[in-house]
């Protein structure tokens, strides 16, 4: 009896562990994913009209922007009409998309290294890379997963110590703080960048 109970514990550890495993090597995918899909948008060739618009629904894809879009604008998620919440998280699909373009799409394949895969206590996966910048300096990139239905997918990403969705809910509550209506905090959630593709 009890080498029946120390059996199905040595299992259940090892069945964990490859869960685990795969959770992490899941999230590593989805990363080199996200570069790849990058590039692609970046170039901005139109003869490559479907292979750009499948890159940019899968960047969309790749992350939980209602997830995100919850965590920005805090407790004013409750009061927001669906009209607003759905602005929200288009405005911020808007602006992801734009600035991991703009961050990832230049450069080549060396300029990005995977520096590792680790999981948190709540079995999200945070990856590690290093982004060579076109100044030649160091940028380092800790994405933060979880599980979306049946993927993988990014609920943050940490540049040089600063997460994006902090400093996103940060400036959200500094406008709402200063009396800007609700909408119009929300509109604020996407300024095009001058150099958007």
């Amino acid at each position: 009896m009890r080498l029946n109970q120390i059996l199905i514990a040595l299992l259940v550890i090892f069945f964990t562990s490859i869960g685990f495993a795969d959770d992490r090597s899941d999230a590593v995918a989805l990363v080199e994913r996200i570069r790849r899909c990058a590039v692609v948008v970046a170039k901005g060739d139109t003869a490559q009209g479907t292979r750009r618009e499948n890159a940019i629904a899968r960047l969309r894809a790749s992350f939980d922007t209602p997830t995100i879009a919850r965590k920005v604008l805090g407790t004013y998620w409750q009061t927001a009409s669906s009209s607003e919440r759905s602005s929200s998280i288009e405005g911020l699909q808007n602006a992801i998309l734009d600035a991991v373009v703009r961050y990832l799409g230049s450069g080549n394949s060396a300029d990005f290294t995977i520096i590792g895969s680790r999981h948190l206590s709540d079995r999200d996966v945070v990856v590690t890379t290093h982004l060579v910048r076109p100044n030649g300096r160091i940028a380092n990139l800790t994405w933060r997963t979880h599980q979306c239905q049946n993927a993988s997918c990014i609920i943050d990403v940490i540049v040089d110590g600063t997460s994006l969705t902090i400093s996103r809910r940060d400036r959200f509550a500094a406008q709402m703080n200063s009396g800007v209506p609700l909408s119009e905090a929300i509109a604020h959630l996407y300024v095009p960048h001058p150099n958007s593709k």
